[in-house]
């Protein structure tokens, strides 16, 4: 009886041993790994392409609105409403927005940012410059003209601490 459990025993264990192995074989090994983008500048402050931004504005709204890159210049992603017009409230927008890689995902980011809400405000409409996550409504900064916020950051020094 005892030599039937250690053979069944020996015999389990070398199931085991095969199906582990077995799934081993199958079951690929993910990898994380890092990469970096600098968009507009490089940690030393170095003009850098905008590779993964796309600019817009929204469609129909005045001819004023402007999503421009003078990245390569020195300058830098511009998301503005001119003053050659007025800009009706929810109509009018210029937004930049980043995509990762296909096949890739971001698990965190530095932003830089410098903006300023100079069309000014009134109870009937604001300026305002935010970021957001993968949709517009998760907004994680923000700065609204008629909430005492005309604007963030030192468009001067691109990486200010203040940006």
């Amino acid at each position: 009886m005892e030599m039937v459990l250690r053979r069944m025993r020996t015999a389990l264990i070398g199931v085991l041993a095969l199906t582990a192995a077995a799934l081993a074989a199958v079951v690929p090994v993910a990898r994380a790994g890092q990469y970096h983008v600098y968009g507009c500048r490089t940690p030393a402050g170095q003009p850098a392409p905008a590779d993964g931004w796309s600019g817009s504005v929204a469609p129909g709204g005045a001819f004023d609105q402007y999503a421009k890159n003078t990245c390569t210049q020195g300058g830098a992603l511009i998301a503005a409403l001119g003053d050659a017009t007025t800009h009706g409230a929810y109509i009018d927008k210029a937004t930049w927005a980043f995509a990762a890689p296909a096949g890739e995902s971001i698990a965190a980011a530095t932003l830089f940012r410098a903006g300023d809400n100079a069309g000014g405000g009134n109870p009937s409409f604001t300026y305002e410059t935010w970021l957001s996550g993968t949709n517009e409504s998760s907004i994680f900064d923000q700065c609204i003209f008629t909430l005492n916020c005309p604007g963030r950051g030192n468009t001067a020094q691109p990486l200010s601490s203040e940006n």
